[in-house]
């Protein structure tokens, strides 16, 4: 028997498709990994949503056109996310500035890769490989290095954030549109 998430014998297409099966839910900020800076969670949420809606568009086998259109928006939404962020945390004196700054240039520079290597290829199977790795590439960037400037930002009083309740945003509580009633997961 083997663990969860292993694919045992699969052939590398079947396992692809079978992790795109377990992924294709939509996926929360979780309360406990919002900066308390609203901006910046709202642009969080505004990607996560992106993100949910090239899932949704994948799991239909739709058009490559408007894939394409959602793949652009994601990497355009990134960079003005991260250009953002950028210029709080340099208000803020952040000291972890420089290494925050190259993570984003070495996101950016994963994303268009795999948008030009995604737009070479056509192939569905190297479309949904490329969300997968992009998908990742995010939520690493939102849960570790995110979370590593908001104590800072805390301590500055510039952010003031709540205890968590442990679970997923309502639209309610977070003041972001509800998500479609589908699976969820959350970030």
């Amino acid at each position: 028997m083997g663990r969860a998430g292993d694919f045992g014998g699969l052939e590398p297409r079947s396992r692809l498709a079978a992790k795109m099966r377990i992924m294709a839910k939509i996926l929360h900020l979780m309360e406990s990994l919002l900066t308390g800076h609203d901006e910046i969670d709202r642009e969080h949420a505004q990607i996560l949503d992106t993100v949910n809606a090239l899932n949704a568009l994948l799991g239909t086998h739709a058009e490559t056109e408007r894939t394409n259109v959602l793949f652009d928006t994601l990497i355009e939404q990134c960079k003005d996310h991260f250009h953002h962020e950028e210029r709080v945390l340099s208000d803020a004196e952040y000291p972890g500035l420089l290494d925050h700054v190259a993570s984003h240039e070495h996101a950016l520079n994963i994303m268009v890769k795999m948008r030009k290597k995604c737009t070479a290829e056509k192939t569905r199977e190297t479309t949904l490989r490329c969300f997968h790795d992009i998908l990742n590439l995010l939520v690493d960037e939102i849960v570790r290095n995110d979370i590593a400037f908001v104590s800072f930002l805390e301590e500055r009083h510039i952010v003031r954030r709540k205890p968590p309740h442990n679970g997923p945003l309502s639209s309610h509580q977070s003041g972001y549109p509800a998500a479609e009633d589908r699976s969820e997961t959350s970030l």
